[in-house]
């Protein structure tokens, strides 16, 4: 009797192994060729991740952490606009590992920023992509910063947007067109301040730069 069942757990294992057999590595690009993806699949279904997953943008990785069985596991690594790893999440656990030091501020579990949920890439250059300097109304001699302000409640769900550094009009209009843009799908990680999630806000600088 104890023969036969160890030989059913055998059986149950290898089954197992079978449905979660890993398939070579797939390459797909994203956002009209920004960045490539670098991941794996299951043998039994190629459209399901399942191990090793990478973000690349020009040569270099964004974000990195693993699937399993078509969800994210584990924890995963994003990188910002330096190449300076960001914040570690854990999506088992829905919580951040860690967040590095960045510009001077030191954060602890009890105070930190609003966060995109993947690296601060994606929000950045999907507005930049998107932001085209207003030739017609101003030639090409002017100059100027706009700062975009994306609200983010206690929940993290972004919730609107507006601008806290204005320029001319029409460049403040090429900013908000592009932001009304930005996915609802996107995820954040709300600010917390003593330990609780607060309402807050993700900002994003644009320069107007007339020489390019």
């Amino acid at each position: 009797m104890r023969c036969f069942f160890v030989t059913i757990l055998i059986l149950s294992s290898l089954s197992l192994g079978a449905q979660t057999k890993q398939v070579k590595t797939r390459l797909r690009t994203v956002d009209n060729g920004v960045y490539t993806e670098k991941f794996r699949v299951l043998a039994s279904d190629t459209s399901c991740r399942h191990g090793d997953y990478q973000m690349i943008y020009k040569n270099r990785v964004v974000e990195k952490g693993a699937y399993k069985k078509g969800v994210r596991s584990g924890e995963w690594s994003f990188w910002g606009l330096e190449n300076q790893l960001e914040f570690v999440y854990d999506y088992d656990n829905q919580a951040l590992s860690k967040v590095l030091p960045h510009d001077g501020h030191v954060y602890t579990s009890r105070t930190l920023p609003c966060l995109f949920l993947g690296s601060p890439l994606i929000p950045h250059l999907f507005i930049c992509r998107r932001v085209f300097y207003p030739v017609k109304e101003h030639g090409t001699s002017v100059d100027c910063q706009v700062v975009l302000s994306l609200k983010v409640n206690s929940r993290g769900r972004m919730t609107g947007y507006e601008l806290v550094r204005e320029s001319k009009p029409a460049f403040n209009k090429a900013v908000l067109d592009a932001a009304a843009q930005i996915p609802k799908s996107w995820r954040w990680v709300p600010a917390r301040d003593g330990g609780r999630f607060i309402d807050s806000d993700y900002r994003i600088t644009i320069i107007f730069d007339a020489s390019n």
